[in-house]
């Protein structure tokens, strides 16, 4: 069978003069999609931006998933041993970390795959296959969960290889692929067995064959959210499972990134701007460019940092570029490491957070998962808290007799 592959569309992101591109890219990401001939599209999760959409974001959403609608694809889709219909090539998803949302709310998925333009894998629903002339393909969905209950929830899970090519898709970090250390999978935690492993989340599309029989793939996203250096190819993958061959096809009409870090020595603010509205004039070009610009070095004696004022350069080249300026001159790398210190605390703070509420609730009579109930509280909604509460209380109970 042939697979198209796409992510981290992120529809709703709308920074200043970018309202429309997400939207924009789906579009062509589906187009594309349909000239390759897949026989199915499968897609790893932050489909949306956000948990909860504005109206005009899942109307337009909608609209989009129809595209899909346009040519047949002749595979049957079977799930919990039924077979599902389908108008037009089937599209199969999880949910990311961004539309991600705790058992009992509604997720944006859902209410696509009951107006019949996905099939959304979560949870209890998390395996499908689909069959053409003899062979079946069985997918795995993991959907986006927190980085730091990830692997316990996949072992939990324990996935397993069910036909006769299999693809286990997820949401998550991957050590290996990241530049610091942060939480996440590293290779080594895949379940074994699968011969296509698909990963959302990171923004940079690769693929790595790890042994004779499996490929990892990182599909990248169709939009450049996060203004990082390596942002810069978006597009769709085709996967062949006959051939296991992998290959990258761009989207047309890309808005470019360009990304410079500016050095300086005992700088005057005059030589500073200059070379700024260089780096951003000889980058002007249509569609609008992405300019990134880092800023690094010394100050002359006197000059401090926030002396320096870019407002009126965003102002001039406004509807001419999307200009980010962040600088790091030497008076403030104390700060910078302060901060970087401060966020590694948070997510100590968070784990410990855990720790402490599970001994608390030892010493209650409320027979709690202290995980699930650590990730409720964060939500900050007292009625849906105290649901969960009741409900997972009542669960244990029944569980006991």
């Amino acid at each position: 069978m042939k697979i198209v592959v796409f992510s981290d569309t992120h529809l709703g992101y709308c920074p200043e003069m970018r309202e429309k591109e997400a939207e924009e890219n789906f579009e062509k990401a589906a187009r594309l999609s349909l000239e390759l001939k897949p026989d199915f599209v499968l897609m790893a999760g932050d489909i949306f931006d956000t948990r909860e959409p504005s109206q005009e974001t899942i109307s337009r959403a909608i609209d989009l998933f129809k595209i899909f609608w346009r040519e047949k694809s002749d595979v049957e889709i079977l799930r919990e041993g039924r077979k599902e219909d389908y108008p037009g090539v089937p599209v199969i998803t999880i949910h990311g970390t961004h539309e991600r949302r705790l058992p009992g709310y509604t997720n944006v998925l859902e209410i696509l795959e009951k107006a019949g333009l996905v099939f959304y894998l979560r949870e209890e629903k998390n395996k499908i296959s689909v069959k053409k002339d003899g062979e079946v393909v069985f997918i795995f969905g993991f959907s986006g969960v927190p980085e730091e209950f990830a692997l316990k929830t996949l072992r939990e899970l324990n996935p397993k290889p069910e036909g006769t090519h299999n693809i286990f898709v997820f949401h998550q970090n991957i050590k290996q692929f990241l530049p610091s250390e942060v939480p996440g999978f590293s290779l080594e935690d895949l379940p074994a067995g699968f011969d296509l492993y698909v990963d959302g989340h990171l923004h940079s599309p690769t693929h790595k064959k790890l042994n004779e029989k499996s490929i990892l793939l990182i599909t990248g996203s169709t939009i450049v959210t996060q203004v990082r250096d390596s942002e810069n190819e978006k597009g769709v993958w085709l996967y062949d499972t006959e051939t296991k061959n992998l290959e990258f096809f761009k989207l047309p009409g890309q808005r470019k990134l360009f990304v410079k870090t500016l050095e300086f020595h005992n700088a005057t603010k005059a030589e500073i701007l200059r070379e700024v509205e260089d780096f951003i004039r000889k980058n002007l070009q249509k569609p609008v460019p992405i300019i990134r610009i880092r800023l690094r070095g010394s100050l002359e004696k006197g000059l401090r940092e926030k002396d320096i004022v870019f407002s009126h350069v965003v102002e001039k080249y406004k509807g001419k570029a999307i200009i980010n300026i962040e600088s790091e001159f030497e008076d403030l790398k104390i700060k910078i490491k302060e901060l970087r210190l401060s966020q590694q605390e948070k997510l100590s703070i968070s784990k410990l957070g855990v720790r402490l509420l599970g001994e608390r609730l030892k010493e209650t009579n409320f027979n709690l998962d202290a995980e699930k109930l650590f990730t409720v509280l964060q939500d900050k909604k007292p009625d849906k808290n105290l649901e969960f509460i009741l409900k997972e209380s009542k669960k244990k109970e029944v569980e006991k007799k």
